[in-house]
This record gives C-alpha cells, sequence and structure tokens, in this order.
C-alpha cells in the first residue's frame, strides 16, 4: 500500500456513523456527502504522482475536515481527528514552501481533471513543481510513518467503517442477492461454467477453465463481478459518466 493510499483510505472511511438512525437526516446525509467528496477527490488524481497528490487535496481535504469535525461520531472520532490533522499539517508544509494563501484557496476550490500534470495545475494556480518538491517528499515520510497502517484499531470501528461507506453508497450493498439478480445459468452461460461463486458483500462468479488455444494463456478463465451501490453518484466515480 503506498503512502497516497494509507490517506485516501483513511479518507474515505472515516467519517461517518453506523447507526445512522440515531442522528437526524440531515446530519447523516451531511456526513455522508463529506464520506462521498473524500471519494471523490480519490478518483480525480489517477495520474498525478504521489507525493503532489498528497499536498494537493490537503486544502481541500482540510476544509471538509473542519465540517465534519462537527459530525464525527464517537467511534471514530479519534480515527477522523487524525485524518484532519493530517491534512492541516499538508496545509501548513505548502506555506512554508512559499505556497500562498490566495493558491491555497484556489487548491481548496478547484477540481482536478484526468489527464492534468502536476506540473500544469501548479503553473496554473501560480506556482512551480520543483518549489514544492522537498515538502512533498516529506509530507510522504510523514504519511508512511503517522499511518503505516489503515486498518482499523477496534471490531466496533470496523463494522462502523464498513456499514457507513455501504449507506453512503461508497461500499457494495451486502444485501444484494445475486441469485435474484442473476440466474446461475445466465452467468454459467456467460463465462463458460462456474467454478467459483462470491455471493456475499459482492457478486463474483469465476468460470471454468478455458480450452488452450493459439492465442489464450493456460489456466484462463472468464470472470463476472456485479455490484450494486446505494447512491448514482458512485457510478460517476466509478465510470468518468455523470
Amino acid at each position: 500500500m503506498t503512502a497516497t493510499s494509507v490517506l485516501f483510505s483513511l479518507a474515505t472511511t472515516a467519517n461517518v456513523t453506523a447507526d445512522a438512525g440515531a442522528q437526524s437526516t440531515n446530519e447523516s446525509e451531511a456526513l455522508c456527502e463529506v464520506f462521498r467528496a473524500f471519494e471523490q477527490v480519490n478518483h480525480e488524481f489517477p495520474h498525478l504522482p504521489d507525493q503532489y497528490v498528497m499536498l494537493f487535496v490537503t486544502p481541500r481535504q482540510a476544509g471538509l475536515a473542519s465540517r465534519a469535525l462537527t459530525l464525527a461520531p464517537p467511534e471514530l472520532a479519534n480515527y477522523w481527528k487524525e485524518l484532519a490533522s493530517a491534512n492541516r499539517h499538508g496545509v501548513e508544509l505548502l506555506k512554508s514552501a512559499g505556497v500562498t494563501q490566495r493558491q491555497i484557496a484556489e487548491l481548496a476550490g478547484r477540481e482536478f481533471g484526468e489527464f492534468e500534470s502536476a506540473i500544469d495545475v501548479a503553473k496554473e494556480i501560480g506556482f512551480k513543481v520543483k518549489q514544492i518538491d522537498p515538502v512533498a517528499d516529506k509530507f510522504e515520510r510523514y504519511i508512511r510513518k503517522r499511518f503505516g497502517s489503515s486498518e482499523p484499531s477496534s471490531d466496533v470501528e470496523q463494522a462502523a467503517l464498513v456499514n457507513a461507506a455501504q449507506q453512503c453508497g461508497i461500499f457494495p450493498d451486502r444485501t444484494t442477492d445475486c441469485a435474484r439478480l442473476l440466474a446461475a445459468e445466465e452467468v454459467a452461460s456467460a463465462i463458460d461454467g462456474i467454478a467459483e461463486a462470491q455471493t456475499e458483500g459482492e457478486c463474483d462468479w469465476i468460470g471454468m477453465e478455458l480450452p488452450r488455444g493459439r492465442n489464450q494463456l493456460p489456466g484462463a478463465r472468464k470472470e463476472l463481478v456485479l455490484r450494486v451501490y446505494s447512491t448514482e453518484a458512485t457510478y460517476g466515480w466509478l465510470t468518468g459518466v455523470h
């Protein structure tokens, strides 16, 4: 796991309670908005180098953190505080590298295109990537040291993270009835038989080994994966279609 994935794993799992029923609808939706916003940031940066990704998103995430901090449930409060603190540290490092308050505000309010480079983003906002190289490396080391593992600290926390992600449409709906969505005969027809099946959390079928052919690797199999999410927004993140 890279330092980036550690940070984003925290970002996309640390902010929503599993017991949404104990809060008002408005509070629950506010938590989910923050949850989904962090996940959207994750999907915006697939082509930027890791060390720049982490610094470029800290102003935006720090703003979200300030909003979410008052909504964090008790069982996830410490996890959320760690995330908020890490993002604030990133903003301070940007400032120490000479990035102005105006430029930080632009980063906080800017969405990024899939194929934008770190150099292009920095140039548009008004600073050079070389300017932040030292603090980018420093921040990556900081994240690795502080978040050596993104695993939750308890079973209660684990359950809260998973349930929150499902309720807000980040993780697949674990109540999906795979057999009701696709009959076994349809699956077998699509993947040339069924050798293995996973039907909890998501629907995943692996077919029988395919016959060897001219362009066929030994042991090759077809696979069919079906995931059901609770929000339309997730479809947009995963496919790029909004």
